[in-house]
């Protein structure tokens, strides 16, 4: 699971930088979904095993997780917002529109604030505009806004932590009263509405192809479910952990490389099927490429179980996946310095890999210095473990 969530979050890197891998990946929107059913698989999982004295521990627990790493990287990126304008580079980064004092203080611009440090609706950003009066407009399309929102987050790809804190706040009801079949007809509920709101509305595009929490509460679910296949069938995968733990031992050395190799090849197909299933354009609403789309995301309620079993024993594989969250907080900015970098010395084609390299040496700096150690504290206050 380590491996295909810093995956993941290389995917995003690239989505907002340049090609990473010499061969295709998900597209950021996929990467996101994709980290959607793993969150809600993992949740299920944290909170079918008792592990949580009550609904407040779980809440502290996920606060802590969520917040204290997004705080530390939001006051590194600030650091380098400071830095990159000391240094007379011109610009804030992704501070930029905050600080340009000819636009004043508006109500837009302190709603943006408080997101920026309540993480709250921060979602919400990507649906929204400025108007001329400094106030509040929806947008159908933030691409075509002349004042979109989003311009004012520091961390701009935190949106989708918005949407996890949503499904968050409801999780335990999920998990303690609906049965799978009703968790099942949730998400068939979520996936009529959107295929509803497509059709009569004609809006498929971003943000309501990803950042919707009702159209992507579905992709939660079907995590839920993967987690409830696994602890309803647990005589199968008892047996498989068993296997693995013999394979790893037996493969030493190459176990690293071997289910690396194994996890890309996967993925590279599965990239590729996705690929040829949403090149329909956005302006008209195929329903049976985005059915077999949505097929294709289905096959993950499969196999996370099955990658979660094989990867549970390897700590090098958790401490690998530990490195998903500040890498996918900090690329964002560290995408525009090296991008910045790399046209001044005419090397764009290396954008991709300086970017990816630099935030994954960054995460690690972080993860084995900071929030190592908070973890450790988090996990014996709060009584959790993911």
């Amino acid at each position: 699971m380590g491996i295909l969530r810093v995956y993941l979050a290389v995917c995003v890197v690239a989505a907002h930088s340049e090609k990473v891998l010499p061969w295709a990946m998900h597209s950021g929107r996929e990467a996101v979904q994709i980290f959607f059913i793993v969150s809600g698989f993992y949740m299920q999982f944290v909170l079918a095993s008792g592990k949580y004295g009550s609904v407040l521990s779980f809440y502290r627990s996920r606060i802590l997780r969520i917040y204290v790493p997004y705080f530390l990287v939001l006051l590194c990126v600030v650091g380098m917002s400071f830095c990159w304008w000391g240094l007379g580079f011109g610009g804030w980064l992704t501070l930029s529109q905050t600080v340009d004092l000819r636009e004043g203080v508006s109500f837009s611009s302190a709603f943006a604030a408080f997101t920026n440090f309540s993480l709250i609706f921060q979602d919400w950003v990507m649906f929204l505009e400025s108007s001329p009066e400094g106030m509040l407009q929806f947008s159908q399309n933030f691409q075509n806004s002349e004042k979109p929102l989003w311009l004012y987050l520091w961390i701009p790809q935190a949106w989708s932590v918005g949407v996890e804190l949503a499904f968050y706040a409801l999780a335990p009801v999920l998990v303690s009263k609906l049965s799978w079949k009703r968790v099942a007809l949730v998400a068939l509920a979520s996936l009529v509405l959107r295929v509803w709101f497509y059709s009569m509305t004609g809006l498929t595009n971003d943000p309501w192809s990803y950042r919707f929490f009702p159209f992507e509460l579905s992709n939660f679910l079907l995590g839920m479910l993967g987690c409830r296949l696994m602890l309803s069938n647990p005589l199968y995968f008892r047996k498989l952990r068993k296997r693995s733990a013999a394979f790893c031992n037996y493969l030493g050395w190459c176990t690293i490389p071997y289910f690396g190799a194994c996890l890309l090849l996967f993925l590279f197909g599965h990239t590729h099927l996705s690929s040829i299933l949403h090149r329909s354009s956005v302006e008209h609403f195929d329903l049976l490429a985005w059915g077999a789309g949505q097929l294709l995301m289905a096959l993950w309620v499969i196999i996370i179980p099955i990658l979660f079993t094989l990867s549970r024993d390897l700590k090098w594989d958790r401490n690998l996946g530990e490195l998903s969250y500040p890498v996918y907080l900090l690329h964002f900015t560290i995408a525009l310095i090296v991008g910045a970098y790399c046209s001044r010395f005419n090397v764009p084609m290396l954008q991709g890999e300086f970017t990816t390299l630099t935030v994954l040496v960054l995460s690690y700096l972080l993860q084995r210095v900071f929030l190592q150690p908070f973890e450790t504290w988090r996990q014996r206050v709060a009584g959790g473990y993911s």
